[in-house]
């Protein structure tokens, strides 16, 4: 058997994190931007330490081959998760300033991160794909998130569409090869 969660385990923790976000947000309170964004730098400071801890200098492969784990997607791992971890430090008064403050931003972060970090462990041109999906659905919601302005929902329009023709670009590059 060829699954072994061990590459994966930062992964798993961001999208729990991403996911105990938004559970937090269907049954909390109305008011909950403080748990999230505590709860999002928990789960990318967990993320975080995992990725420390875990030796890196052999090539561990899982998922019958589409995921590697190696020194290299060790260093990008940790890279993601502390731009992630600035970003969430640094859009909270950003958020209260132009009043969007809500507790799904932090979601996306956190499954935009989780796109990225699996994007830094693929080996298959399968999870390369997988990894871009993930993370460009999080960030075509974030750039149109700002419901308010017109410019940010044409910008989010405009970024679908070009997303949708580089995929299907990417997808047929995967075919023919």
């Amino acid at each position: 058997m060829d699954i072994f969660l061990r590459p994966i385990i930062p992964h798993i923790i961001v999208a729990i994190s991403g996911c105990g976000v938004l559970f937090i947000r269907a049954y909390g309170k109305k008011k909950t931007t403080g748990q999230s964004q505590f709860i999002s730098l928990f789960g990318l400071i967990i993320a975080l330490g995992v990725c420390l801890l875990q030796p890196g200098k052999k090539p561990v492969s899982s998922f019958y081959g589409m995921v590697s784990y190696d020194p290299v997607s060790t260093i990008l791992c940790i890279l993601v998760i502390i731009s992630g971890i600035l970003s969430i430090l640094l859009s909270s008064d950003y958020l209260k300033r132009i009043n969007i403050a809500q507790d799904e931003f932090y979601a996306l972060i956190l499954f935009a991160i989780s796109g990225m970090m699996f994007l830094g462990s693929a080996s298959d041109l399968v999870s390369i794909f997988l990894g871009v999906e993930l993370m460009s659905i999080a960030i075509y919601v974030m750039v149109g998130f700002n419901r308010a302005r017109n410019e940010s929902t044409e910008g989010a329009l405009k970024y679908l569409i070009l997303g949708a023709f580089a995929s299907g670009f990417l997808l047929y590059g995967i075919a023919l090869i």
